[in-house]
Formats: C-alpha cells, structure tokens, sequence
C-alpha cells in the first residue's frame, strides 16, 4: 500500500521492528538489535527521516516532542522504509516510520513536534505532504508553533550555543 509510495529506486530497506521508546523526539530505541543489508552490521537506534525535532534540552519543546513520538512508538511494533540502509556516524539507521498506515514522521509534523528538514525534503516523493501538514501546525499554533512560547532556535543552533557557553563561574576551594 503506502509504503510502495516511499519506497527509492534501489536497495531501500522495509522492514517491522519492536520499539523500546524514543530517547528524543527524532530517534527510536529498539528493543532487539536490526541487522542490515551490509554484512555484520546492526543498528539499535533509529532516526526519522525528513524531519528535525527541537534537543531534549530545549525545555519545554524537547520534552513534549519526546512525548509526542513516545505516543506512537513506545513499545510498539512499527514499520520502516529506509531509503538507504546503512548506519549514519552515530550508529543509527535513517528511516521512514510507520505506525499502521499512519506515516510517524508526518504526524509530528501535524501535532507541531518537529519541523521538516529541508535538506532531505527534496528526496521525498510527496514533499508538499510533508508540508501542508507543518503550515497547519502553524497556524493553528501547536507545539513548537504557540504563538505564546514558540521555538525560536533550532536544535542545531542551540547545542552550538550550549557548545560555547562558558563553564558556570566556581570558587576555587
């Protein structure tokens, strides 16, 4: 069904995995380690593809996308369509995540808990899905979108700020 529609020409990967939860509001825990194409190589981690969710330290955002994607995934058995199977830097494979016929990484960005990521966006073949359901987040301000507390910087920019924050100033004893 719809996952024919995701699918990129060559060696994507579909596959169900168990999830344990999510650690972030853009990665998957498994529960059971997920062997992939290349020989010998498991992954235990899992990145939604398309999509960039605010740092679980960027309080409140953080958090609640953390609990947004833990709505869908947590102990649960979902779908994957990795375009391209293999582990990024950090050990985790890129993938699309299905819950039944729901598309995970869409639905947050419906619910207001990521944002797509532009750069990706273009490999995607229904992108102006993917972005009339982050425009109606927008107006009707939910999540990262309240117009009361909105998300002003984005996750990269804020672990840099983090990054360069000089240490708390400490007494010497």
């Amino acid at each position: 069904g719809l996952w024919l529609g995701m699918a990129s020409q060559g060696n994507s990967m579909e596959t169900s995995v168990t999830v344990d939860y999510a650690p972030s509001g853009q990665t998957l825990q498994l529960l059971y380690p997920l062997a992939l194409t290349d020989a010998g190589s498991e992954v235990k981690r899992v990145r939604l593809l398309g999509i960039t969710a605010p740092d679980r330290d960027q309080v409140p955002w953080g958090p609640a996308a953390q609990d947004c994607l833990n709505q869908y995934v947590e102990d649960e058995t979902v779908g994957l369509t990795a375009p391209n199977p293999t582990a990024d830097a950090y050990g985790r494979l890129w993938a699309y995540v299905w819950s039944g016929d729901r598309l995970v990484n869409q639905a947050l960005l419906s619910e207001g808990c990521a944002y797509v990521d532009e750069a990706t966006l273009l490999q995607h073949s229904q992108p102006n899905d993917w972005i009339d359901a982050q425009e109606q987040a927008r107006v009707l301000g939910l999540g990262i979108w309240n117009p009361d507390q909105p998300l002003r910087q984005s996750p990269d920019a804020f672990r840099q700020a983090q990054a360069a924050a000089p240490e708390p100033f400490s007494e010497a004893p």
